[in-house]
């Protein structure tokens, strides 16, 4: 009756849930919410790409009607160089499924991932993906 009375237990006010534990986006099937921060940064990484896009053609363009024309090919090679080696990669390399997976549909799925990403569609799906419906910003 007299002795040491017990200690009670600490109430953590972090970002753990009510029983302790943060909640895990595997547990409810969905990604979790992309945090502020990271949807203004992927609107300024977006807006940053379409002024670079936007710039790299401007400048063919000014060397094509300046008949500049080893620059104009020069800088041209280089665009669509960079434009198919990215979109090859996001295509046939990087997060796609191991050949032989379950998942891996072969050429023919990769296909149109591959031409969406060379004409600059797939960074705009991304991104709205992204900001407006709550997906991982990681991809982007």
């Amino acid at each position: 009756q007299g002795g040491p009375a017990e200690p009670r237990p600490r109430r953590s006010s972090g970002m753990a849930g009510r029983h302790g534990f943060q909640p895990c986006a595997m547990d409810t099937g969905t990604a979790a919410p992309a945090a502020r921060g990271e949807r203004g940064l992927v609107v300024a990484a977006l807006i940053v790409h379409v002024v670079d896009v936007g710039l790299d053609l401007l400048v063919v363009l000014l060397l094509l009607s300046n008949g500049q024309w080893g620059f104009f090919f020069g800088a041209a090679g280089v665009i669509l160089w960079a434009w198919l080696v990215s979109s090859l990669y996001i295509s046939f390399g990087g997060g796609s499924p191991a050949p032989g997976d379950i998942d891996d549909g072969g050429t023919a799925d990769r296909l149109p991932q591959f031409l969406l990403n060379f004409v600059q569609v797939q960074i705009f799906s991304e991104a709205s993906r992204c900001v407006f419906h709550n997906g991982d910003t990681d991809y982007f």
